[in-house]
């Protein structure tokens, strides 16, 4: 497999998560900048082995990694050998998790542009339970039909705090919790929100990986 030039990578190591980005892809090697969680550096020896996951555009792949050696021209970066296996967990956007948090959400045209919205309009939002979600889309509970129905919706838990725009386009009626099991699928949400999405929902996905 060869690594893009720009592309987001995760190293794991002693039980945490660095972040990095590949600045280049060779025919053994690849590099990348020193890897950092929050403002503290990667403190990793040459020769250490470290589990890596590696954020192509559309999929996400795990594989093992020894660091070569390190380098610092203008720059401070890792030599990583290049996987001799790897294993694609999922497409970035199909990652669906399991959650138990509120969002919000009201009706809105197909004129509606996403934008900030001041305290007052969210306050006046209907709050609802999310049961899952994913980069692509949420499943919430309502007390009415929404099927095909067009909503902004306020998702703000954990660190998380975004808007998106997006159609149901499933809504099916539990007869126990005398619910609607609605499905929305995103038709407008921001790269960076998107972004900040898939992170929260791999987050939680390698949370309960160790868990098992």
């Amino acid at each position: 497999m060869e690594l893009s030039l720009n592309r987001r990578i995760e190293v794991f190591w002693q039980n945490e998560y660095y972040k990095s980005i590949v600045q280049d892809s060779r025919e053994s090697t690849f590099v990348i900048n020193i890897p950092m969680k929050g403002n503290a550096y990667l403190p990793i020896s040459t020769g250490e082995k470290v589990e890596v996951y590696y954020y192509d555009k559309d999929d996400i792949y795990k594989f093992e990694s020894t660091v070569i050696s390190r380098e610092n021209k203008g720059l401070p970066v890792l030599i990583m050998r290049n996987p001799k296996e790897y294993k694609k967990i999922q497409r970035r956007k199909d990652v669906r998790i399991p959650v138990t948090s509120s969002v919000r959400y009201m009706s809105v045209d197909r004129d509606y542009r996403l934008r900030r919205l001041d305290s007052a309009t969210i306050n006046g939002m209907k709050k609802t339970i999310v049961l899952d979600i994913s980069g692509g889309g949420l499943r919430f509970k309502s007390n009415e039909n929404l099927i095909n129905k067009l909503l902004l919706v306020q998702i703000n838990f954990d660190e998380l705090d975004i808007m998106a725009k997006g159609q149901i386009v499933r809504c099916i009626y539990d007869e126990t919790e005398r619910v609607y099991d609605c499905g929305l699928r995103f038709t407008e949400i921001g790269t960076q929100e998107r972004e900040k999405l898939i992170s929260y929902i791999f987050k939680l996905m390698r949370q309960q990986i160790r868990k098992a």
